[in-house]
Order: structure tokens, then C-alpha cells, then sequence
């Protein structure tokens, strides 16, 4: 996401002959989906419905602090100009100037003073509205059920399927997972590289009674006589899939299966990234795709780390504790080559998943002591300043991190707690040196 610096911040600006052509007599309403926080004198606000970002600078921010959706221009221009000392005419320009950015961004709307709602002829037609919505309600909860009652025949079904077998549970989230499968070899895998997250089924009993976790059934089958060797997928007894091979069938349940740890996750920062943790420390690597971030993090996890997570980091933005997810690395063939593991392993569409045993050893996670953030090789490594660390580490932040109101408070307190490294892209071995230099554990 560009950062987008707006300067309104001039003191001595020249004040141009269109500067009050705008009615005072307008409010200035935030329209957009925003995400906003305050570093230093700066303000850096996400727009959630462009995928962009803004900082704003010095009195910019000032004009943005003042908009409350309710007082028309003249009236925020008054209140500036009384606590700044400042002419009316200077800060009425300062105002309209950074109106004219706000606006153009599509982040402010300039509307006429609302109206009070005089009460029309179509009452009665408005009264009759709620009856309609009754009926359209009642009628999709009817088609709700029938399909609700149909997935469970469905997974019945499935169940009496010759060769059926029962893999798992594992945990994503406060999801838990089975997944019934007739075909062995697919089972097979899937039980390898799936087996850190597995738990044990009582557990899962306890909490799925207790409403902690949601228990959802996905069914890989192979039906001969309809699919020949190609297999369907079914979760929860509705149809996903069909009529595809084996290794495209694991690469959709474990996409799958991300969704579900992702959407599970609210209330944590996302980070699309990896993570590595030594003695408790936690450096979190990340990078535009083809950057090599998940090579980095497994030559990490190699060299004596423990394994987090790949893909998916998730931040605590109260304590900054890195919660455990440890998937299978996705590895294309020249990461494979790098780092000396095996190319194939039967069910490879682009990547190989490789399960942390090829690795190393997992870790139960810890508290982020580095940010990474691979860059193409021929950058320049630099430690980043707080407002431009949270504006490139944006790039990498998941879109569900942004339900929390507060997520770009998190993200700065995030940047301000430790140093935030832009790194070039290098071999393996050198990354890993470099990384633990910034940590401290080696000279």
C-alpha cells in the first residue's frame, strides 16, 4: 500500500482566489471504512475500502482531529482560529486546502446541514414493510433447514462409503477438524503433515460441549463409479469439490483450513509472514511473495529455531506473544534445492508442504523481539522509523485484522515496541546470520 503524505502543514502558504469557494456552510463527514492512529505528530490512516494509506502531517492532522460529523465548516474554522491566535482568513484556507485532499482521497464527504425529517404520505406503505421482511426471513430460514437436513443424509452417506477412515482431529483456531477419507494415501498425508496441530479427542469433546471450539467434518472421497480416480470433497455434507486429483484435493483442504485459523483469529494482529523463535524471542519474517520469506523462515527453524508458523503469524496486540500455528511449510523447488530437502513427495502442485519434522522443532511461541521485512537484493538495509515501519508492514497485515476498531493503535504500538529491519533479500545461510546478529546471538 503506497503511502500517501499530504502537506497542508504552511504557514505561509499563499492563499489562492478559490480558497473559500467551498460553503462554509457544509459538514465534513468520514465516509469511508478507516483505520487510523497517531504517531508523534503524524497521523496514519488506512482506508479499508480503497486498500490505501494516508499520513497526514502537522496541521492536516489538526483540521482531521476537528471533524466530528456534526459542525459545519465555519464552525470548525472558528474553533481553530480562536486556540491558534491565527487570522480567520489563513485558517480558513489551511481548513479548505486539507478539506480539498480529504474529499479527493474519499475519505470526507462535504454534506448540507441535515434536514429535521417531516413525515410523509407513505406510512402506511412503510408500516406494511416489516410483514415483507417477516415473509422473506421465514422463507430462507425454510430453505436453510432443508439444506441444513439434506447435509446431514449427505454426511451419512458418506460415512458408509467402502474404505472409509477417520483422520485427526486437529486444531486451527477455535476450530477442530476430521476429515474421512477413502482413499489411504491421502489420509496418510495429510496425518504427517498436519500431525503438530493434531489434539487429542477427548479434549475436543470437552470443549466442543463447552461451545469453545466448533467441530466442522470434511470428507475427501472417491467414488468409483461416478468420479473414476478422481476424488469430491464434501465439509459438513455439502459439496465443495468435485471430480479432482489427490494433490489438488490436499492443496484445497489445507487452503481450507487456513480460512478457518484466520477467521478463528479476530482480535490478533495478522501478519502475513513467518516465524522463527529463539529462547523465547520471536522474529517475525516477512515479504512481498517470491521474496523468499519462507525459505528464510525454515533455514531459521534449521539453525537451531524453533518453528511458529509460515504464512500466517498471529500477534496478541496486548502482550505481543506470537500464538502457535505450526503448519507445513509451502517450499518451491529452488527453496527445496536451498535448503536440501527432498523435491517430491507425490502430492506436489507448485510447492511441497513440508512438516516441521524435515525442519526442526516446534515451538510454543513468545513474544516478537524483530521485524523483518525482505526486500529485493539490491536494497539498502535500514532500520525503520516508527511511521514508516507501520506503513510497509501494512502491506503485509491480513484484512481481518482490521475488525478490531483499534488495529492501526496495535500496529504502531507493535513498531514502536521493536526495531523493524528492511532487509535485502539474500542466501539462506546469510539471512540467518544477519537475523541473529539483530538478536543478539552471535558477535
Amino acid at each position: 500500500m503506497p503511502s500517501v503524505p499530504w502537506h497542508c502543514d504552511r504557514p505561509t502558504m499563499s492563499i489562492s482566489e478559490n480558497a473559500d469557494d467551498t460553503d462554509d456552510t457544509l459538514v465534513p463527514v468520514i465516509v469511508s471504512d478507516l483505520r487510523i492512529a497517531t504517531i508523534d505528530d503524524q497521523t496514519v490512516i488506512l482506508d479499508r475500502s480503497t486498500d490505501s494509506c494516508h499520513v497526514l502531517n502537522g496541521s492536516s492532522t489538526i483540521v482531521w482531529a476537528s471533524l466530528d460529523g456534526e459542525r459545519m465548516i465555519g464552525a470548525v474554522i472558528d474553533e481553530l482560529a480562536a486556540e491558534s491566535g491565527m487570522e480567520r482568513q489563513l485558517v480558513s484556507s489551511i481548513v479548505h486546502k486539507a478539506l480539498d485532499v480529504f474529499v479527493e482521497a474519499g475519505i470526507v464527504d462535504l454534506r448540507p446541514e441535515s434536514a429535521e425529517t417531516l413525515p410523509g404520505d407513505d406510512e402506511a406503505a412503510a408500516s406494511a414493510e416489516p410483514a415483507k421482511i417477516d415473509e422473506r426471513a421465514a422463507a430462507r430460514h425454510a430453505r436453510r433447514t432443508r439444506r441444513q437436513a439434506w447435509a446431514v443424509v449427505t454426511e451419512h452417506a458418506l460415512d458408509r462409503l467402502p474404505g472409509i477412515e477417520i483422520h485427526g482431529p486437529w486444531q486451527f483456531g477455535d476450530v477442530v477438524a476430521t476429515i474421512a477419507t477413502n482413499r489411504a494415501e491421502i489420509g496418510d498425508y495429510l496425518d504427517r503433515i498436519l500431525e503438530p496441530l493434531r489434539v487429542s479427542s477427548g479434549d475436543v469433546d470437552a470443549e466442543t460441549a463447552q461451545g469453545t471450539m466448533r467441530p466442522i467434518s470434511i470428507h475427501i472421497v472417491e467414488r468409483p463409479r461416478v468420479d473414476g480416480d478422481l476424488v469430491s470433497i464434501y465439509e459438513q455434507g455439502r459439496r465443495r469439490d468435485r471430480n479432482i486429483g489427490a494433490a489438488q484435493a490436499i492443496e484445497t483442504t489445507l487452503q481450507r483450513i487456513n480460512q478457518w485459523a484466520t477467521a478463528s483469529n479476530t482480535g490478533s494482529i495478522m501478519l502475513h509472514a513467518g516465524a522463527v523463535e529463539f529462547g523465547g524471542s520471536v522474529v517475525v519474517v516477512a515479504g512481498q511473495s517470491g521474496r523468499g520469506k519462507s525459505t528464510l523462515t525454515a533455514a531459521l527453524v534449521q539453525s537451531g529455531g524453533g518453528y511458529v508458523t509460515d504464512e500466517l503469524v498471529m500477534i496478541d496486540p496486548s502482550d505481543l506473544q506470537v500464538r502457535p500455528y505450526p503448519k507445513a511449510l509451502d517450499l518451491g523447488p529452488r527453496s527445496l534445492e536451498l535448503l536440501g530437502l527432498p523435491l517430491d513427495d507425490g502430492f506436489v502442485v507448485d510447492k511441497r508442504h513440508v512438516p516441521v519434522g524435515e525442519l526442526g522443532e516446534v515451538s510454543a511461541g513468545g513474544r516478537v523481539a524483530a521485524l523483518i521485512l525482505l526486500e529485493p537484493e539490491n536494497s539498502e538495509e535500514q532500520l525503520l522509523g516508527d511511521v514508516d515501519a507501520v506503513t510497509e508492514l501494512l502491506s503485509h497485515v491480513f484484512a481481518a485484522t482490521h475488525t478490531m476498531p483499534d488495529s492501526m493503535t496495535a500496529l504502531a504500538r507493535l513498531c514502536r515496541s521493536v526495531p523493524v529491519l528492511r532487509l535485502p533479500r539474500s542466501t539462506p545461510e546469510s539471512g540467518v546470520e544477519r537475523i541473529k546478529q539483530a538478536l543478539g546471538l552471535v558477535n
